[in-house]
């Protein structure tokens, strides 16, 4: 089933880059206006050539990507979102 997901490879990716999206958010954190790291991700790749790709490929053909939230505070959380689901 191609619309259930995998919490299990979720959560892997997640752990798995948090200290990089960490980083990518700290060196952000003067950007106010909520987003640190992706936005509008279905066209980041086009608008911004030093993310190259920000997402991974899972077995199942969808495509996930990540994004750090983050508020004037630097209270900043991991987010993944699944495309073609």
């Amino acid at each position: 089933d191609l619309h259930t997901a995998d919490y299990t490879q979720l959560y892997d990716f997640q752990k798995y880059n948090q200290k990089e999206f960490r980083q990518y958010a700290g060196q952000n954190a003067g950007n106010l206006n909520g987003y640190n790291a992706v936005q509008n991700v279905g066209n980041q790749f086009a608008q911004n050539p030093r993310v190259q790709n920000d997402g991974i490929q899972i077995r199942n053909g969808n495509l996930m990507a990540v994004r750090a939230e983050g508020n004037a505070a630097g209270h900043n959380g991991n987010q993944i979102r699944c495309y073609n689901c």
